[in-house]
């Protein structure tokens, strides 16, 4: 939490030079938040193949955050995130961008779609959790 320390002094004026001095300290407790879009929701690729996203994480919360980047594709295609496992110190209202590349598995038959989970979730308050998701198609 930030705080501010503030000195307050009161003089008398029935009696000059009698006067009392005291602190004074505020404290701003710290709130997590966080929104994030993804650019695109959905691409089709061929097999095999590549697809990148790119997320989009601002931070709303009144502080800085970290943030671990979690992934969960249910059809075993490999995803790989850049920054890899989190994004660090993210200052209040500031944005960072994060790449998923998702690349489809050799031997994927044609029209088959799959979904990952994008997992986002505050160091400061494991509550806040974002989950965008993506959909990859084979063409």
């Amino acid at each position: 939490a930030d705080s501010n320390i503030m000195v307050v002094t009161v003089s008398s004026n029935a009696s000059p030079g009698t006067q009392a001095t005291t602190q004074l300290t505020t404290f701003v407790n710290q709130t997590a938040g966080a929104i994030v879009t993804v650019m695109p929701d959905t691409l089709t690729g061929t097999v095999p193949s590549v697809l990148t996203y790119t997320l989009s994480l601002t931070n709303t919360g009144n502080d800085v955050d970290d943030f671990l980047i979690e992934t969960f594709n249910p059809d075993g295609w490999t995803v790989v995130t850049t920054p890899a496992t989190s994004v660090t110190s993210l200052g209040s209202g500031a944005t960072q961008l994060i790449t998923v590349e998702i690349s489809i598995t050799l031997g994927t038959p044609v029209g088959v779609s799959s979904t990952t989970v994008i997992t986002l979730t505050s160091a400061y308050d494991a509550a806040v959790i974002l989950t965008p998701q993506v959909i990859s198609w084979t063409q």
